[in-house]
């Protein structure tokens, strides 16, 4: 009897197995026991003859739907440098914060009595951007056993709606609903200093959002928080180290001045220490570093403590590295496949160097734009022509705008498709690692812009900590954004590629 060749998927294994069958043994039930097996097709007794498979043999496998096979499918492994990437994505968490003790021993220390003893308090953590004050204060509520919620103040249209908000994070009012600033006023002083034993911890980032010309609003939260009675502590975040001196000298007369805990920049040992952290979750319990070696790590480290001491700045260049050695390997012809975490080649000093120079600056903007893909291109066309049509007007460009001129570029132009938000700022995020473009962390809508201090956040923390929230393109949307290359050198730079002259075309 003839044994073809079957094709068996294994589950377990995911590949392929030839193995010999038997064929199907197959039945039939005999119409009259004393007549043949194969009746005669004559006459009016004819019936057709109907197959009873035996359930103990071999049976051809029905054909599987869709959602069945699904069961069957191996599953794919992401490559080294992918996953490599992720790492160093801006909002990306591994672990816990690394470093920092002083700065946690401190807050910590602000904290444990007051909960203890069901009081408030109001603290303030200052320091530059990048410095780790939102990913310390947010790893360190994690671990209290309080009613605890945090608020991005840039979300806000306007500094008063926080009590509202507030009231919704504490269960007080509807998240739909839309309470009034005294109804809110009134029911969270109640909640406050009701005799409930239990403590609110509220974290405001972005602070300065809420400073108004009076400072009512801040006044009115440290006063909350300072109070005798109180169960409210009030965690505010902010990048100004003398916010209170300056802008609020009316809780120094009512001696409400909240503790401050200042955030000093990252130190080279610091940036290096989490770098490896992280690279080394690829590869627990393994001494060897994996996709960076140890000189590469070391310089980049030195660079970015010696330029900013932005944690974020040094995570760009581990990113935009770990793309370089992809799209090298790729050149050669390699495939995703053999890119696992064992064999995958390292970052080198020389790509680390390379690296720094596009963003630190050395190459002219108009070279660093050229190596841009398509979509870069466009977004920083866009920032360019979006700048050059508000000027004069003394207003502030945001990313809000900027998205929404690119899209009406797509929809006008048709040439290619518009990117979905969080694509976009991915996009943005790749604009500033290369020094291209600049995203400030004050909001025109508050007036703070004006201020000689207005401090860089080149993406913000706080934005990139809420990815996934709601409410987070509201509060990304609202930052500044700046190019940082001439309209002339992006002519230059862009003209050789067809759909963008197009775009410039129109627009000179």
């Amino acid at each position: 009897m003839h044994n073809p060749i079957r094709m068996i998927l294994s589950a377990s294994a995911g590949k392929l197995v030839f193995i010999s069958m038997p064929t199907p043994v197959r039945k039939v039930r005999r119409r009259d026991p004393v007549r043949a097996l194969t009746p005669s097709t004559d006459g009016p007794n004819f019936e057709p003859v109907k197959e009873v498979v035996d359930s103990t043999s071999p049976a051809t496998p029905r054909k599987r739907k869709a959602s069945e096979m699904e069961l069957f499918t191996p599953p794919s492994t992401p490559s080294a440098f992918l996953v490599g990437k992720a790492l160093f994505q801006r909002g990306s968490q591994t672990r816990q914060v690394i470093g920092r003790s002083s700065e946690r021993e401190k807050i910590s220390a602000f904290l444990a009595p007051r909960l203890k003893n069901h009081t408030g308090g109001a603290l303030y953590l200052s320091g530059l951007p990048g410095t780790g004050k939102t990913a310390l204060v947010t790893e360190i509520l994690a671990e209290l056993d309080a009613e605890c919620a945090s608020i991005n103040c840039m979300v806000l249209d306007k500094p008063d709606q926080v009590f509202g908000l507030i009231g919704k994070e504490f269960g007080l009012f509807e998240r739909r609903s839309n309470p009034s600033k005294e109804r809110a006023i009134t029911e969270l002083n109640h909640l406050f200093f009701g005799k409930n034993n239990k403590n609110y911890v509220l974290v405001l980032d972005e602070l300065d959002h809420l400073m108004t010309t009076d400072q009512e609003v801040l006044f009115k939260l440290f006063e909350w928080a300072c109070q005798v009675g109180s169960s409210f502590i009030v965690v505010g975040i902010a990048n100004a180290i003398d916010l209170t001196d300056r802008f609020l000298p009316r809780l120094q007369a009512h001696k409400l001045t909240p503790q401050v805990v200042p955030f000093a920049p990252y130190s080279a040992d610091d940036i290096q220490e989490i770098i490896k952290s992280r690279l080394q979750t690829l590869r627990p319990g393994d001494a060897d570093i994996p996709l960076m070696h140890p000189a590469a790590i070391r310089i980049c480290a030195a660079k970015t403590a010696a330029n900013s001491g932005d944690l974020r700045r040094a995570f760009d260049i581990c990113r935009r590295c770990i793309e370089l050695v992809e799209e090298e390997e790729l050149k050669r012809g390699g495939s995703f496949s053999e890119f696992d975490v064992h064999l995958a080649p390292k970052v080198t000093v020389q790509h680390v160097a390379k690296v720094c120079v596009e963003g630190f600056g050395g190459v002219r903007p108009a070279e660093r734009a050229k190596d841009l893909n398509l979509q870069q291109k466009a977004v920083l066309l866009v920032v360019v022509m979006s700048e050059r049509r508000i000027a004069g007007q003394q207003a502030n460009l945001t990313v809000n705008q900027v998205y929404a001129n690119y899209s009406a570029e797509c929809e006008h132009n048709k040439t290619f498709a518009s990117l979905q938000f969080p694509e976009f700022l991915q996009v943005l995020a790749a604009l500033e690692a290369s020094g291209l473009a600049t995203v400030t962390g004050m909001c025109h809508k508050k007036g703070l812009g004006t201020t000689e201090r207005v401090r860089k956040s080149r993406g913000g923390g706080g934005a990139s900590n809420a990815r996934g929230t709601e409410g987070y393109r509201e509060e990304y949307g609202l930052r500044r954004i700046s190019s940082r290359v001439p309209l002339m050198d992006i002519v230059t730079a862009l003209s050789d590629s067809d759909p963008l002259r197009r775009l410039i075309d129109e627009y000179l």
